[in-house]
């Protein structure tokens, strides 16, 4: 019987050591996970900062362009009354 007992002992550790391995190989696998995730977040801020500075561009050319066109709307007002100007009153 005690052989039996022992038998079922060193079963039970050689179980209990294989489980400590298998979560062992379940947390550096979620490590690895998480390290992947962490990258992918940090890939996705780059992408965002990227984002940030097209638009950035984007809203400084938009500007310049309103400025452009606010100036030519200008001058042709100006031309318009120009002419009104020289019809009628010259």
């Amino acid at each position: 019987m005690k052989n039996n007992n022992e038998e079922i002992i060193r079963v039970k550790i050689e179980e209990v050591g294989s489980g400590n391995n298998y979560m062992t190989n379940a947390v550096n696998t979620t490590s690895t996970s998480i390290a992947r995730m962490n990258q992918s977040v940090k890939d996705l801020n780059g992408n965002v900062d990227k984002l940030n500075l097209t638009l950035e561009a984007m809203t400084k050319s938009n500007n310049r362009s309103s400025s452009i066109m606010a100036g030519l709307t200008g001058a042709l007002v100006l031309f318009a009354g120009v002419q009104i100007f020289l019809t009628f009153f010259i």
